[in-house]
């Protein structure tokens, strides 16, 4: 089982304390408690996060201030509050101080949890103290879980990401002795934009907003904004981009970086170049940054798998990528010619083709040459890609400003109930409700009530019922603008 990310970082984090126990002969050094003291850290035996569909066990792990020790009177007393007592064990031969032990929650509703802990400690001396702590977990729903974040778009004729196709820096040279000015350029998505909300959040990040601009003559559809992050030190500079693109019925954010030269004047030669890129975070792998699919997976259409992550070094290309079955994929990274992109990311594709309902665990391989940090070419990794039989399509555009469609595939033909529901589960739409034929159909909703009026802004759920199942997704509508 692996441990959640805060104990991976506590082990990185933590140091050895110097108190100990009164009447502990070893001289050992306490290790780092995260709950409450003997008590390091926990996880849960099964599928990570817990889920609505199988029993919840959690299991504790931590140490005893003693070089023999046992676990007694372990018990749940309900779904949320548990005990232990820890207590010295005389004349054993384990002096490794660890413990652990499993506690059935049994099946969980969906949400978040918080678990009660209630811990004795008995010295070697028969001193003895309660405590009480807690902490909290979510449950989940694996078989309507929504697909993870999309991934950045193909690659395509722009610089960084749309509608932004350039920068240059004022002065021509940056250098440390006069402020720093970057120009970004681009273009926009319609005929009339407008650049709002441009602002420097610190030297190192800088945000912007696209958005529709009054009737205008001019149809060039070009833009320029210039950023003061003043003056600057000598050496290699990293910006971060946020740029928030407004479409008349949804909006789409996407972030990126860019990098530059800070000379110490306005002659002399610049430093050298970095050593390579900056070190993305790697969800699942070293340079696999993360996945998703086109659309939920269902039986009814070919599967496209998206995966994307970043090279090791500033200019990469993606040399190979091959679907060697339907459940494995490879991807091989090598360094590729001279070049001025330094965002150093890279996204694939793969179409999968029809696969069977129920789970269907996707194999990575990727093969990364010349990766300067790790010696591996080859690492693997198995992403939990889930098909279902009776789909419901997100919804799109989401989030939405006026209208959202979505698709129901129905398997056989019976009773089908569609309708939008507020987030304390009122009906306030109706789509369908009746018999509905085998195949796939789609449905839009305009944002209005039943009763006519458009509904408030916020989150909504649009609700499917089958004859034997039911199934939501997440709607959020936005304010007209």
């Amino acid at each position: 089982m692996k441990p959640p990310r805060w104990f991976v970082a506590m082990l990185f984090a933590a140091g050895l304390g110097a108190s100990m126990l009164p009447g502990v002969a070893s001289a050992q050094s306490e290790p780092s408690s995260w709950l409450l003291r003997y008590i390091s850290w926990y996880s849960n035996i099964g599928s990570n996060p817990p889920n609505i569909q199988e029993p919840t066990v959690i299991e504790l792990h931590g140490w005893f201030p003693y070089d023999c020790g046992v676990v007694t009177g372990a018990r749940v007393i309900d779904s949320g509050h548990i005990r232990l007592t820890l207590r010295p064990n005389p004349g054993c031969a384990d002096t490794t101080r660890q413990w652990s032990w499993p506690f059935d929650l049994g099946l969980l509703p969906l949400g978040d949890h918080t678990l009660n802990v209630q811990r004795t400690f008995v010295s070697l001396a028969g001193d003895s103290i309660t405590e009480n702590a807690s902490f909290s977990f979510p449950v989940v729903d694996t078989l309507n879980t929504p697909p993870p974040p999309p991934p950045p778009p193909p690659p395509s004729t722009y610089w960084l990401m749309p509608y932004l196709s350039g920068w240059h820096p004022i002065p021509a040279q940056p250098n440390a002795q006069q402020p720093t000015t970057v120009a970004l350029e681009g273009n926009f998505p319609y005929d009339c934009g407008v650049i709002t909300h441009a602002s420097v959040l610190d030297t190192g990040s800088v945000e912007f907003t696209m958005e529709p601009g009054p009737a205008c003559t001019d149809t060039v559809r070009r833009f320029s904004q210039a950023f003061d992050l003043g003056t600057l030190p000598v050496g290699y500079r990293v910006v971060h981009i946020k740029r928030t693109l407004i479409y008349p019925d949804s909006v789409s954010v996407r972030e990126g970086d860019f990098g530059f030269a800070v000379w110490a004047d306005s002659v002399t030669p610049p430093p050298p170049s970095p050593s390579g890129p900056p070190e993305y975070p790697s969800l699942f792998i070293r340079c696999l940054s993360g996945w998703s699919v086109a659309s939920p997976p269902t039986t009814a259409a070919p599967t496209i798998l998206y995966l994307y992550g970043w090279f090791p070094y500033l200019c990469g290309q993606v040399a190979e990528a091959t679907v060697l079955s339907s459940s494995h994929v490879l991807v091989r990274l090598q360094p590729g010619p001279a070049c001025s992109d330094t965002t150093t990311l890279w996204f694939q594709s793969f179409d999968l083709g029809l696969l069977p309902a129920g789970p269907h665990p996707v194999t990575v391989t990727l093969d990364v040459e010349g990766d300067p940090s790790m010696a591996v070419n080859l690492r693997e990794t198995t992403l939990p890609l889930y098909v279902d039989e009776a789909p419901v399509t997100q919804n799109v555009p989401n989030p939405f400003v006026s209208t959202t469609r979505f698709t129901v595939i129905n398997p056989a033909e019976g009773p089908v109930d569609v309708g939008i529901f507020d987030v304390n589960g009122r009906r306030i739409a109706t789509l369908w409700t009746g018999t509905m034929s085998a195949g796939s159909r789609e449905f839009n909703w305009n944002g209005r009530r039943d009763d006519g009026p458009r509904a408030a802004i916020g989150v909504y759920f649009s609700r499917v019922a089958f004859s034997n199942r039911v199934v939501t997704r997440r709607l959020v509508m936005l304010p007209r603008r």
